[in-house]
């Protein structure tokens, strides 16, 4: 590959781990960047089995994702429909906490794991024999707690991407 385009495509991945941190799809970008790239030269940059590799790891991430956002909650005894309520809670958080805090990617974060356990603890309120407020307390940390692994997760998966389709840039 020239060079040039493994030094771009290297910037580009480390960048987009990035995205991953604002809840955008980074590790999707990078294997969409790598078969481009495959695509439109003439010969193949990446081998195809290194595209299989970085499809299956950014499938991991999601489902690292997933599951580790409702597992918090559901660790602290949260009902099903308040595991779900967590994951579309951190989804809604990270865009309001985006838009509403000065500093993106904390915002992101910070906004993804308050409306995770903000959304259990709503969704856990509205079941009669769950309305202990410490009970309510746990699922709530539970959900913040497992939203933020999820995204530690979902990094690291991201950096391994990058790490590994930069490195095949330049061999």
């Amino acid at each position: 590959m020239d060079i040039v385009i493994a030094i771009l495509f290297t910037l580009s991945s480390f960048l987009l781990v990035f995205a991953v941190l604002l809840t955008l799809p980074g590790t999707w970008l990078m294997v969409l960047m790598a078969m481009l790239l495959n695509l439109t030269m003439d010969s193949d940059p990446f081998s195809w089995w290194t595209i299989g590799i970085a499809i299956a790891l950014a499938g991991l991430g999601e489902l690292l994702e997933l599951v580790a956002g409702g597992a918090g909650a559901k660790a602290m005894g949260a009902s099903k429909r308040s595991v779900v309520a967590s994951v579309l809670g951190g989804i809604v958080g990270a865009i309001l906490g985006t838009i509403l805090l000065p500093v993106p990617i904390i915002g992101t974060i910070l906004g993804s794991a308050l409306g995770a356990g903000a959304g259990a603890v709503v969704f856990e309120f509205t079941i009669a024999d769950r309305r202990d407020l410490k009970h309510l307390r746990g699922i709530g940390t539970g959900a913040f707690t497992g939203r933020l692994l999820a995204t530690v997760l979902k990094t690291v998966v991201a950096l391994v991407m990058a790490v590994m389709l930069s490195v095949a840039a330049f061999v």
